[in-house]
């Protein structure tokens, strides 16, 4: 009795081991490759260019790229990255609000900034948003003054090295409700677009005022990428 009960046991064992090994294993999905964590803990996938445009001054290079050429009205915004590149021999002396703030601060009056025209010609009205902060916390960008912005953001770009506008603005500790990033690319919300062709460029104006005397610096050029088409989808 005993021997029949082993044997049964042993049996039913083999079977099982059988069917185990008959199981074809269920396809894995491959995760999408992400960057490093940035300094607020998260990390993004990895996304490509769809398109990018460069031109070069003296000791600057400018690059303007985006992850699609194709946009739709509803969404009133654009995916952009700029990066400035020091092909000098030199530091440069670098200070843009787009490099703490985003790329909305793009669209306004700075040293760094993009023009965007519709098929027609016309400059693109933009209209800033307001950011989604959580409670009652006000970011360094929009709290202290320029000298202040100055001195705790504006670096030396050392040679051969290159800096770009964040996926998501320096907040400065304060908690941000906003999660929406494509990659290391930023944002431009508050666009009003209509359906058809567009482009854009990125400027870099950093040319000496008139009447200051002696010869400029490697980094006091303008530079202007040529313009990049996109379209805006119904």
């Amino acid at each position: 009795m005993n021997r029949f009960l082993n044997f049964f046991f042993i049996a039913a064992l083999a079977g099982a081991v059988c069917a185990c090994r008959k199981e074809s294993p269920s396809p894995r999905k491959e995760a999408p490759a992400l960057s490093a964590p940035e300094k607020d803990g998260f990390t993004r996938p990895n996304v490509p260019a769809a398109a990018e445009v460069s031109a070069s001054s003296g000791a600057v290079k400018f690059s303007l790229s985006m992850p699609t050429t194709a946009y739709h009205k509803a969404d009133h915004a654009i995916w952009v990255k700029v990066s400035m590149t020091n092909i000098g021999t030199e530091p440069l002396f670098i200070f843009s609000k787009s490099l703490f703030a985003g790329a909305p601060a793009l669209m306004s009056v700075d040293l760094w900034k993009v023009e965007i025209q519709d098929a027609g010609g016309e400059r693109v009205y933009y209209e800033a948003p307001m950011h989604p902060i959580s409670g009652d916390c006000v970011p360094d960008y929009k709290r202290l003054d320029r000298r202040e912005l100055m001195r705790k953001y504006a670096r030396d770009l050392a040679p051969g090295a290159t800096v770009s506008t964040p996926s998501v603005p320096d907040l400065g500790g304060c908690p941000d409700s906003r999660r929406d990033t494509l990659g290391d690319f930023g944002q431009i919300p508050g666009l009003y677009l209509i359906p058809g062709g567009h482009r854009i460029r990125a400027v870099f104006d950093q040319v000496r005022p008139s009447g200051i005397s002696g010869a400029p610096g490697p980094g006091e050029v303008r530079v202007e990428t040529p313009w990049m088409n996109f379209e805006v989808l119904p």
